[in-house]
């Protein structure tokens, strides 16, 4: 069975693993999420943010400004109350807590008052913050600002703990109202300090913002991201499978005439550039293309004229979008022009981000969800190399070594 198994690198790489490695990843990456096993749709989660519900950020739309205007009417709303009892005074106590601290769950979650400024980072990505969304080219001049407002933010915060302890002791009407009136203060003076922040055109900004975003999309830099996101995955397979490939020698299921060193000496020029075919044919520069225009509740969207029917924004889109935003920032001060600038910046670098995410997460999942293993040893009648124990071994060696990760870590 051994010597009948044994076949060449190439021979073993094109029937053994690229069928099964690239099916897997294909359907990981782009597959429907309504199979079962269920796809786990790296692109549209990891490019596009989704809801901002996790660790990824939406980037399809400026959404801070409404997160933050909402946030001071209801400060307002309850700076303009009276409460009266204990169970009044416990709501309004909640209310502003809820509005400082955010909510955080799996579904609907809501941003707190500082991520809603700065942008949240490290958990719950809901927003990138009204400073980086609306005034990337004014953070200098908005830091006495912001830094006026966190002032506040203590004195509020001090002042709900008071009214609370008030709350839960079911104190008089009377004490009630007198703990309230330095909270209803100090909220007031937060809505007011922070008109800087929402003293323009919300929806302006977003046109902008989003010509921009099509601009990039529809032009050359499309196509040094897709080149990069290429070359990472090609780096990130290329350890895995040459790992791998070595311990197929080990087994003697490959073989060469002048042995395993020669062989993988050989790797690059035999089985890295049928790697980077297969990398292009499972995501293709013209799909790629169409998959970067994904989104999540985006600012604009398109349909044909035909058919009535979305379809994708086109590079005329783009140059369409172009001209309003320059009708916009014609009417803007010249100072603010910048912010066109600076959004080009940050955009292309989320634009790359997105990008680089779903690499991160299909080179994981590689290793996690066993890609490269799966089905491994069914290709060659009447042998079965498959060693389940040995195979979480292996891909935990080749995760260390190759991308530096520890895969007990990974699936934790």
């Amino acid at each position: 069975q051994e010597e009948r198994a044994a076949v060449s690198t190439t021979e073993w790489y094109q029937k053994q693993v690229s069928p099964t490695l690239f099916g897997n990843m294909w359907y990981q990456l782009l597959g429907p999420g309504n199979k079962w096993p269920p796809s786990a749709q790296v692109w549209n989660r990891k490019y596009t943010g989704s809801y901002g519900w996790w660790r990824e950020h939406n980037w399809s739309d400026l959404k801070s400004y409404r997160m933050l205007t909402d946030k001071l009417r209801s400060l307002k709303a309850i700076a303009d109350s009276t409460p009266t009892d204990a169970e009044s005074a416990g709501k309004a106590v909640g209310t502003v807590r809820y509005l400082y601290d955010g909510r955080y769950s799996n579904t609907y979650p809501k941003p707190s008052w500082r991520d809603t400024i700065y942008g949240a980072t490290g958990g719950t990505c809901t927003t990138h913050g009204i400073l980086e969304e609306f005034h990337p080219h004014r953070r200098d001049k908005l830091k006495p600002v912001t830094d006026r407002l966190d002032g506040l933010w203590k004195e509020a915060l001090a002042a709900t703990e008071q009214l609370r302890q008030k709350s839960e002791a079911n104190a008089p009407a009377a004490e009630i109202r007198a703990a309230f009136v330095p909270l209803a203060t100090a909220l007031k003076q937060i809505v007011a300090e922070a008109k800087p922040l929402t003293q323009l055109n919300e929806r302006d900004h977003r046109a902008v913002n989003w010509a921009i975003r099509l601009d990039i999309l529809t032009g050359p830099e499309r196509d040094k991201v897709y080149d990069w996101w290429v070359a990472e995955v090609l780096s990130g397979l290329t350890p895995l499978v040459r790992d791998f490939a070595r311990g197929q020698f080990k087994k003697g299921i490959i073989v060469h005439k002048d042995g395993v060193d020669k062989a993988m000496a050989e790797f690059p020029k035999t089985v890295v550039p049928l790697l980077r075919r297969d990398i292009e044919k499972m995501l293709n520069r013209r799909k790629f293309y169409d998959r970067i225009h994904a989104t999540v509740y985006p600012f604009k969207g398109y349909a044909s004229k035909v058919t009535g029917k979305g379809r994708l924004p086109t590079r005329k889109d783009a140059e369409a979008e172009l001209a309003i935003a320059g009708k916009i920032l014609a009417r803007w001060p010249e100072a603010d022009r910048a912010y066109a600038t600076e959004r080009r910046k940050l955009l292309a670098e989320q634009f790359r981000g997105a990008v680089g995410r779903t690499k991160e997460a299909l080179l994981d999942m590689v290793l996690t969800g066993n890609l490269l293993f799966r089905e491994m040893g069914s290709f060659i009648e009447g042998v079965d190399y498959a060693d389940k124990v040995q195979e979480k071994l292996d891909a935990r060696a080749m995760a260390l070594k190759g991308r530096g990760q520890d895969l007990a870590k990974l699936t934790a």
